[in-house]
């Protein structure tokens, strides 16, 4: 016995799906990514893709010569999750919670939820509920990375305080937001750019201004750097 549905019926559900699946999606595509980044970053990289941005990471001279960029394993972990991430845009920052070790926050929104570690052989994988939030402890060989998904926004850390301190603090102003978001503006869409917190940066480099006449944080909040392509 065939049953017919009535036209208004199917009109009803179709719009209702419709209504669905577009509010699910702004979730994502609406959420400003900037407001993850945590409010304690020194530097901020835009990378048009992780991999592609580690691998033109050996030329510049900014993260060769200097100390702050060239912590333990920062670079080492970053490559190591860029194995188990998708290709895509990024945000990476890199700052510290009061004195302690340099941790990096990784954002994307053109991520899964999970990382991609079928392949890996030597992993352990645990769920930490912290008050409203869930975080995946991820152990892959050598490395411990912590994620959580948060409004269509994927965040990993190699540190979970990092981490809570991104979802806990997520409405929190970056410092200098507008200097920032004018400094975002200007970086080519197209190409790696790096962001520099200039009061960080006067904390971190006080040996690189020795007769300490003019701090660059009174010179401009942010700086933009762009690095120029092998010829």
């Amino acid at each position: 016995m065939l049953y017919k549905i009535p036209i208004k019926n199917l009109i009803f559900f179709f719009s209702l799906f419709i209504a669905f699946t577009s509010c699910k999606k702004e979730t994502s595509i609406n959420t400003d990514i900037n407001q993850f980044i945590p409010p304690n970053s020194a530097v901020v990289i835009q990378a048009k893709d992780l991999s592609s941005f580690l691998q033109e990471i050996d030329s510049l001279v900014l993260f060769k010569q200097n100390e702050f960029f060239q912590p333990g394993d920062i670079k080492q972990h970053l490559t190591h999750l860029s194995k188990y991430t998708n290709p895509g845009s990024s945000l990476i920052s890199l700052g510290k919670i009061n004195n302690g070790p340099l941790q990096f926050t990784f954002l994307s929104r053109e991520q899964p939820d999970t990382l991609a570690i079928n392949s890996v052989k030597n992993k352990s994988l645990e769920t930490i509920t912290i008050g409203d939030h869930q975080i995946r402890k991820y152990q892959l060989e050598d490395f411990t990375t912590y994620t959580a998904t948060l409004k269509g926004i994927f965040i990993a850390s190699n540190s979970i305080d990092q981490l809570q301190l991104v979802l806990d603090e997520q409405n929190e102003t970056l410092p200098a937001r507008d200097s920032f978001i004018r400094a975002q503006a200007a970086a080519d869409p197209d190409k790696n750019s790096i962001f520099l917190d200039h009061t960080y940066l006067d904390k971190f480099y006080k040996n690189a201004f020795p007769t300490g006449i003019l701090p660059l944080s009174s010179l401009a909040d942010w700086s933009l750097i762009e690095p120029v392509e092998k010829q």
